[in-house]
């Protein structure tokens, strides 16, 4: 089939959004298909780089908007210029190609809270997968100041409103199928379509690693991340904090970077547990991976995060991860384990005394360590990216 994929953002060798472009793309193309990939200009020097590598059946064009709105971005900001480069990019492509797709996929910016246009083209569309839907709720902000628990109030507010979007909703009536990232945007689909819609992550990984789940050095925990209120790193110190009661000897490695961190340094301090937590700066892959191998178990309470490439890179590295009832993680870890903590109708203290109770049952037992261990590497076999694209290819 010839596809075309809408990859706003597409890059090798790149967290987030841009490989998820990227490996859409590569691995499409090792299906056999002929693929178009419609990216914005500043991605091409990163995509040429690896042109030895790039199959023959995978091609790009490149769209930017003029230079004098490129600049305006600055000021108006990104999703404004975002939604402009779909309406042009949508433009620029039905003058120049005139030969229909068979298949017309939006797969970047992995939102459904933004207006595109490639559906009225020709061809299959294939929405997704998409995310955004992913709330916190009252309870999990209860403890954060008043600015962060606006925001989050807003975020809602804005699905809210974006359920009335006369484009999004008009691309969902265009879709022959929709995939949505999560359940909490699976929900946000209207009634009308969900017969369409399946759950499917947008992010994946390439295969799991080799390596030993016999870990000798002490017991640590690992949060990698950006360091924002909505990742929950405050409950995760809390938990970590009622857990060093257990067991005084664990260890709590925070990896990441953000404005959020003078204040979670200054949390660990008044929690008493400064002694025992480390704040490294965000580290290159290659470091990351160390610090997966070195560590016991994952941590990432997020509070609404859509997937989290660094939830199943951890369960590649053999550790299970414990997170709560929210967003895309329970969607890799499983929502039958142990390790997704229900948030529903629990205050902040019931959930980090749960956490707390997982993070000591872990670091006393190393025969559950051991067996958890063994199926989080064995899960994440089912996110490697070649088995995700081949499942959305499949329903096609």
């Amino acid at each position: 089939m010839k596809v075309l994929l809408s990859a706003y953002a597409c890059r090798p060798n790149h967290g987030s959004e841009p490989a998820v472009g990227w490996n859409w793309a590569i691995e499409i193309a090792k299906l056999g298909h002929e693929v178009t990939v419609l990216t914005r200009k500043d991605n091409r020097e990163f995509i040429e780089t690896e042109s030895a590598s790039i199959p023959s059946n995978l091609k790009f064009i490149y769209y930017d908007l003029p230079s004098v709105i490129l600049k305006a971005k600055k000021i108006t900001g990104i999703y404004f210029y975002y939604t402009l480069w779909q309406a042009g990019a949508y433009l620029m492509i039905k003058k120049r190609i005139k030969e229909p797709f068979d298949i017309v996929q939006h797969i970047t910016y992995v939102s459904y809270r933004f207006p595109i246009f490639l559906y009225k083209l020709k061809g299959k569309f294939i929405f997704g997968p998409i995310a955004g839907g992913e709330e916190s709720s009252p309870n999990l902000t209860a403890t954060l100041p008043f600015i962060p628990r606006l925001l989050e109030r807003m975020r809602t507010c804005i699905n809210t409103i974006n359920s009335m979007n006369l484009f999004i909703n008009r691309a969902y009536l265009k879709s022959y199928r929709i995939f949505a990232a999560t359940n909490d945007t699976f929900d946000k689909i209207p009634e009308k379509y969900k017969s369409k819609t399946s759950i499917t992550p947008a992010i994946g990984i390439n295969k799991a690693v080799s390596v030993s789940i016999e870990k000798h050095t002490a017991f640590t925990i690992l949060y990698a991340g950006q360091l924002l209120y909505w990742k929950g790193i405050h409950i995760a110190l809390e938990s970590f904090a009622k857990a060093v009661k257990s067991n005084p000897a664990i260890r709590f490695k925070i990896v990441g970077s953000g404005k959020y961190k003078a204040e979670l340094v200054k949390l660990a301090a008044d929690l008493n547990v400064s002694d025992k937590v480390e704040f490294i700066s965000k580290l290159p892959q290659k470091d990351l991976y160390e610090e997966y191998r070195k560590a016991h178990v994952f941590l990432f309470p997020s509070l609404h995060d859509s997937g989290g490439f660094v939830v199943i890179e951890a369960m590649a590295h053999a550790l299970p991860v414990i997170c709560l009832d929210k967003g895309g993680p329970p969607v890799f870890v499983g929502k039958e384990t142990q390790n997704v903590i229900p948030v529903q109708n629990k205050t902040i203290d019931q959930i980090t005394t749960n956490i707390a109770t997982l993070l000591a049952d872990y670091s006393n037992n190393s025969e559950l360590l051991k067996i958890e261990s063994e199926k989080a590497l064995s899960k994440s076999e089912n996110y490697e990216w070649s088995k995700i694209v081949r499942k959305v290819y499949d329903a096609i």
